[in-house]
C-alpha cells in the first residue's frame, strides 16, 4: 500500500471513531480528543491491521484514564489542569511509519 492509501484508510477509521473531518489534519492526542485508554485502543486496532514498529507511545499520549493531571478537583481549581507536553502524532506521520515499516521521528 502507498502512504496515500494508508492515510485514506486511517482517516476513514478515525471518522468511524467520531472524529470530525476538520480535525483529521491535527495530532491524534492533542487535537482529535482521543486520549486515555482510547488512544491505546485505537493504536492497538491499527496495529492489528498493519505492522507497527515498537516505540514508546507515552511520548505521544498519556494512556492513563483519566489522563494524569486531569482529576476532577484540578479541573475545578483556578490553576486548571496540568498537562505534560507530548510529541504530536498525526495521521500523515503514522501512515509514513506504516509504509516504511520502521519508526521515524515526526
Amino acid at each position: 500500500m502507498t502512504v496515500a492509501e494508508i492515510e485514506q484508510h486511517l482517516r476513514a477509521k478515525l471518522i468511524a471513531w467520531a472524529v470530525p473531518e476538520n480535525q483529521l489534519d491535527g495530532a491524534i492526542y492533542q487535537d482529535m480528543g482521543i486520549n486515555g485508554t482510547d488512544f491505546y485502543d485505537l493504536l492497538s486496532e491499527i496495529g492489528n491491521e498493519y505492522t507497527l514498529p515498537a516505540f514508546d507511545w507515552s511520548e505521544f499520549a498519556d494512556i492513563s484514564d483519566p489522563p494524569d493531571g486531569l482529576t476532577f478537583w484540578r479541573l475545578l481549581t483556578l490553576r486548571g489542569p496540568k498537562i505534560l507536553p507530548r510529541k504530536r502524532l498525526t495521521i500523515t506521520h503514522l501512515s509514513k511509519i506504516i509504509a516504511a515499516g520502521e519508526w521515524s521521528e515526526p
